[in-house]
């Protein structure tokens, strides 16, 4: 509950001052209306690039492999700067008409004409301080003009007239192009124009550009301009934006013809250090007699290999025949004993005669068995077997000899065969130095045919892989100042600043608007909460309930209730006269005593007293202890309207011979300072049971409300 009524309280003084809420907020969004009207609009164009990407683009097709002569994947970040650099600003300025702005000055603002200004200026300037000055020019009669320089100098002239300043040439005439198309547009007015450095204006261009990519991982960039012309907006970024495709192609081309021409160059010296290659290795060759040094090396080897194979086969056979004729010569005396191996001697002849020596010998053998060794028939065999063992004996021998023949033969092929391998390894290298001279000469003349090949395709083909693909448009809209915007934040900040001023005025006052601050700010008790009273039925209620409480606490017999406030109009009057009813209403004899006697008596139920009436010298304490015990004497309840405690000083005497002290607060008009100089009061004098009462409690009045009131009582006293 405390907290709730916490928050009202807190919120009674926006309550009270919605009016100046409403009224604060109205003068806001009219402020923000004007400024809207009279503001200067800003209107904003955009043009989108698209970067080339090599992984992607038609750049990395086989028609265009490498157009881009050692190009790497362009860097965002590197293009952003490009497009802002002081250079390809400057090629952009060169298609547009930036050197001279000009203004129509009208009554309360100037609108720069840009290409809707019906005169044309064309400026020298040799005064460098009056470059990004301001000219004044007033045309008259579609002829006649007037110019003032920044300095103050005037200067007479005529449309088309050449004008010589002191540092100026100047040169005006008709926009004719525009005129045709726009016959009504007003000549005669009153502008003005600035003639502009070109450093100065391609620095404040370049600031003013605003280039950022669309997404660190997208290949796109956008160009932003913002300017109070929506035409040259748009053809400002349009320029940048082509004049960055126009300087690619250009270095472009330049990269590709320099490359071309470092190739055709270098092709040059290669092809001659080619054309050396192939005839070291021609004369070497001759020299040397190789037609195919791997086919004839591995020729020879062949060959030496099957030479000495064959010449073991012969060695072989040599050694078997031999050993066969030995054999047989050692054993001649008794061939018949003998039992050759002819593997190595297998002719037919030879096969032939061991035939017939094997059936002479049996046809030998057959004899003995009949005749004799000494019979003719036998001596006869014995002869023959001689005759064709002395034969085949000799046959051996001479095949002895041809085999010695050959193998001799054969070893002196094998060694002329090994000489011709004699100093291979050196002919081998030499040959393969000549032949990776031949083939790097070779590699790089093709490389570099290859690459100028393709920067020929570069240099003739004049296009640009960079797109733009959206152009700057006029603009219909402006950016800046945004209506809607403004608005809201200006109804806001009005709402804001009411709300901050209201709580500022309501600190400030330091009231006593509620309970919680006597708590916070004094040591005296609060004893009532007299709320705003809407009708006489609330308010009878009210007071019937203070006094039956003030019975209850104090026994409504021989009791002096003082009621005093710090200052007048305070509720004194209304609280005194209310408990004065209410406690008569209860069968009490009741005396309402008005110190200050400005009160007549209103009331039929209880008397009256003006205290001023009665004695001058009432305020003697004496005299007032006398007249308190004389009225108590006759009545049960005197309540006395005290005097402001601010004003007149006997107020303390009224309050310390009282048996009950009520301090009014009034909740719109006490200050909080009051209660400081209350309390100190109190306690230098030891006033009675005193407490405060709160006049108006939770009572907060719109203006409105108090406008009406203050308009009634203006009314009543008409």
């Amino acid at each position: 509950m405390k907290e709730s009524n916490s928050t009202i309280n807190t919120l009674r003084p926006l309550y009270r001052g919605i009016p100046i809420v409403i009224l604060v907020v109205i003068l806001a969004e009219f402020f923000i209306g004007r400024y809207l009207k009279y503001a200067t609009p800003m209107y904003e164009s955009t043009a989108k690039i698209k970067l080339a990407d090599p992984r992607i683009d038609a750049s990395s097709q086989q028609l265009y492999k490498n157009l881009d002569v050692f190009a790497t994947i362009n860097n965002i970040g590197a293009e952003v700067e490009v497009l802002k650099s002081r250079v390809l600003v400057e090629k952009a300025m060169k298609n547009l008409d930036l050197h001279v702005s000009i203004f129509r000055i009208g009554g309360i603002r100037k609108r720069e004409l840009y290409d809707e200004s019906p005169v044309h200026i064309i400026a020298s300037i040799t005064n460098p301080e009056w470059e990004e000055q301001k000219f004044k020019l007033q045309v008259n009669n579609n002829r006649d003009l007037k110019i003032t320089t920044p300095e103050g100098e005037v200067l007479q002239g005529f449309l088309n007239q050449i004008l010589t300043l002191k540092g100026a040439m100047l040169k005006i005439e008709l926009n004719d192009s525009l005129i045709r198309r726009k016959p009504d547009l007003e000549v005669n007015d009153n502008y003005e124009f600035v003639v502009h450095n070109y450093d100065k204006m391609t620095d404040k261009l370049i600031d003013d550009l605003d280039v950022m990519s669309v997404d660190k991982d997208v290949a796109v960039l956008r160009i932003n301009y913002k300017c109070s012309v929506p035409q040259k907006s748009a053809d400002i970024v349009n320029a940048v934006a082509t004049a960055y495709i126009n300087d690619y192609i250009e270095t472009k081309y330049k990269s590709a013809d320099t490359t071309v021409n470092f190739l055709e160059g270098e092709l040059k010296g290669y092809t001659q250090r080619l054309s050396s290659s192939e005839d070291q290795m021609e004369q070497y060759r001759d020299a040397k007699r190789i037609i195919n040094l791997n086919q004839e090396s591995e020729t020879d080897l062949r060959k030496l290999s099957d030479q000495k194979k064959e010449l073991v086969g012969l060695q072989g056979t040599l050694l078997a025949t031999d050993s066969l004729y030995h054999y047989l010569k050692n054993g001649k005396d008794k061939f018949l004993e003998l039992a050759p191996d002819f593997q190595a001697y297998n002719d037919l002849l030879s096969s032939e005669m061991t035939k017939q020596i094997k059936a002479l010998q049996l046809e030998r053998t057959d004899l003995l068995l009949r005749y004799t060794p000494e019979n003719d028939k036998v001596k006869v065999i014995e002869k023959k077997l001689k005759d064709i063992s002395s034969y085949l004996i000799e046959g051996v021998h001479n095949t002895q000899i041809n085999l010695q023949i050959r193998y001799k033969d054969l070893q002196k092929s094998i060694a002329e065969s090994e000489h011709a391998f004699d100093g291979f390894p050196t002919k081998e290298k030499e040959l393969r130095i000549l032949e990776r001279n031949f083939n790097m000469n070779e590699q790089i003349y093709r490389f570099l045919h290859e690459k100028k090949t393709d920067a020929e395709i570069a240099r003739a083909a004049t296009i640009s892989f960079h797109r733009i693909i959206t152009f700057g448009e006029v603009s219909q809209t402006p950016v800046s100042p945004n209506a809607s915007l403004l608005k809201a934040f200006g109804g806001f900040m009005g709402l804001l600043f009411a709300i901050f001023g209201i709580y500022f005025v309501h600190f400030m006052k330091g009231r006593v608007s509620d309970e919680n601050v006597i708590y916070k700010n004094s040591d005296t008790s609060i004893s009532y909460s007299i709320p705003y009273f809407k009708n006489q039925n609330e308010k009878n209620t009210f007071f019937t309930k203070w006094a039956l409480e003030l019975n209850l606490n104090h026994e409504l017999k021989n009791l002096v209730v003082s009621i005093s406030s710090m200052n007048d109009k305070e509720g004194k009057r209304t609280n005194a006269s209310g408990l004065a009813e209410a406690i008569t209403r209860l069968g009490k004899k009741v005396l309402y005593i008005s110190a200050d006697g400005r009160m007549k008596s209103e009331y039929a139920n209880h008397e009256f007293l003006s205290l001023p009436t009665i004695r001058e010298n009432w305020r003697l304490p004496t005299v007032w202890t006398s007249l308190t015990e004389k009225w108590l004497q006759e009545f049960d309840v005197v309540i006395i309207q005290n005097l402001s405690t601010k004003n007149d000083s006997s107020s303390l005497m009224l309050m310390k011979e009282s048996n009950v002290n009520f301090f009014v607060l009034d909740s719109r008009r006490t200050e909080k300072k009051t209660m400081e100089e209350a309390d100190d009061t109190f306690q230098k004098i030891s006033i009675p049971n005193v407490s405060y009462v709160l006049n108006r409690a939770g009572y907060t009045p719109t203006l409105f409300s108090q406008l009406k009131q203050w308009l009634n009582r203006k009314k009543s006293d008409a």
